[in-house]
């Protein structure tokens, strides 16, 4: 009878232990392909005079179609007298978000969720009024959760027809902050 007993209460503890087994094992599950799947950074690259007035970082991971839009916002600016400084992911560590007036961060959606550069470069950020985040995603309209952290989040699918078009979506929120200053 006693063991009885013991089944009985034991068999709810068991159930919620192995719920919280199976959670746990699916959350990590998710979250694996963005360590596995790792994009290679974008080259290092700078346009005009790190002294200029007016000063933009570029961030991206490598591919044709972020390579692309990374160009296109590079010769929009690049006659304007901007400061682009373009790193890749992994280097956004020590950068700081004052040094410039925008900063644009070019990443895919893998796993529903954000590369962990950027995920980790966000989550040390005080202010956000000049991040902007490109996040790209098999058909384009995943957006990362703003919530917390109030970045400008844009999205769009890989494809090379729509590089002009997230080029100039970017551009139209990059020129405000610039305008900004002197």
């Amino acid at each position: 009878m006693r063991n009885k007993q013991n089944d009985d209460l034991n068999r709810p503890l068991l159930l919620v232990v192995l719920l919280l087994l199976f959670i746990t094992l699916l959350q990590t599950g998710c979250s694996i392909p963005r360590h596995i799947w790792h994009e290679d950074d974008i080259e290092v690259s700078e346009v005009n005079d790190p002294a200029a007035a007016k000063r933009v970082l570029i961030a991206s991971s490598q591919s044709d179609f972020k390579e692309s839009v990374v160009a296109r916002i590079e010769q929009a600016l690049e006659d304007e007298g901007v400061y682009l400084y373009i790193i890749g992911l992994s280097e956004l560590k020590g950068q700081s978000v004052e040094d410039y007036d925008a900063v644009v961060l070019i990443n895919r959606c893998v796993a529903w969720g954000m590369d962990p550069d950027v995920d980790g470069f966000l989550k040390h950020l005080d202010s956000f009024e000049n991040v902007i985040v490109l996040t790209t995603s098999g058909d384009g309209h995943w957006l990362p959760d703003t919530t917390k952290r109030n970045f400008d989040a844009i999205s769009s699918a890989s494809e090379r027809a729509l590089v002009d078009e997230t080029a100039d979506e970017i551009l139209a929120r990059v020129l405000p902050l610039l305008e900004e200053q002197p």
